[in-house]
């Protein structure tokens, strides 16, 4: 399939339009995954809903395996607890803003 520039423009313009600030991201990264060079390291946002994890003796995805494992470094524990909590408080936000929303109609 073939996009010709306007059509990407276009999408793009839609995309700004609609959500003008990202939010709800998590930037996790093993430090032993070559690809972590190239990853977001630190927080790059004042935006609390923007966060950079590090983890120390991790490599790529190794924090989404599905669940703790007799090999995991305190480091990865952690990292999955701040995972866990940051997306639980995030799925709050959204049920709060959406039964509030509701209650507007």
């Amino acid at each position: 399939m073939r996009f010709r520039l306007s059509s990407l423009a276009c999408a793009r313009a839609d995309a700004i339009e609609r959500w003008p600030q990202p939010t709800r991201i998590i930037f996790s990264n093993g430090l032993q995954d070559p690809w972590s060079a190239g990853g977001v390291l630190q927080n790059i946002s004042t935006n609390p809903t923007i966060v950079a994890i590090t983890i120390e003796n991790s490599a790529h995805h190794q924090d989404l395996n599905g669940g703790a494992s007799p090999s995991d470094t305190p480091e990865m524990l952690a990292a999955r607890a701040q995972e866990k909590a940051t997306l639980a408080a995030w799925l709050r936000e959204v049920q709060a803003e959406r039964r509030a929303a509701r209650a507007q109609q």
